[in-house]
C-alpha cells in the first residue's frame, strides 16, 4: 500500500463527517490517540489497527478499498 494522497485524505475525512464519525471515535476504537489517527489520515504515519477502524467505521472491508474508493 501506497502513501496516502491529499485527495484520499480530504474524501475520507468528508465521508467521516457525514457519518458522524470523529478522530477521537476512531482513536477510541483503535486503541490509540487523536494525533496518531490524524498522523494516519495525513500519510504521516501507518497503523494498519487506525486504517482496518477506519475502514470499518466507514463501511469498508479494507483500508485498501477504502483507498480504491476514494480514487475512483
Amino acid at each position: 500500500m501506497g502513501s496516502i494522497t491529499h485527495k484520499e485524505t480530504h474524501r475520507i475525512k468528508y465521508q467521516m463527517a457525514l457519518k458522524g464519525i470523529t478522530q477521537s471515535a476512531i482513536a477510541r476504537y483503535a486503541g490509540c490517540t487523536q494525533p496518531m489517527v490524524s498522523q494516519v489520515l495525513h500519510g504521516g504515519k501507518q497503523s494498519k489497527k487506525v486504517q482496518k477502524v477506519l475502514a470499518s467505521s466507514l463501511g469498508y472491508e479494507s483500508f485498501d478499498r477504502l483507498l480504491d474508493e476514494m480514487e475512483a
